[in-house]
């Protein structure tokens, strides 16, 4: 398979896999308590899902970036 569209089919995925996520998980937020600092962290896992899920596209597209050049360059060389 083509690594265009790999990059189109896990980008798909990702967007799926946010709108599931998105539609499913509730924002209410949970509550962290530190007892050493005595902070207090309210974090929202659908919010952390998202992020998380932004990560990961965002490796992929710049390991999908590294790869184009990669193959330009090798065109190149081989000219």
């Amino acid at each position: 398979m083509d690594i265009r569209k790999k990059f189109g089919f896990s980008l798909a995925a990702f967007a799926a896999l946010a709108l599931l996520s998105w539609l499913t998980l509730s924002n209410d937020p949970f509550v962290v308590y530190d007892s050493v600092f005595g902070a207090v962290v309210h974090i929202h896992l659908r919010t952390s899902v998202l992020a998380v899920l932004g990560l990961l596209a965002f490796m992929t597209t710049v390991a999908f970036w590294r790869a184009t050049m990669e193959e330009r360059r090798e065109a190149k060389s081989q000219e």
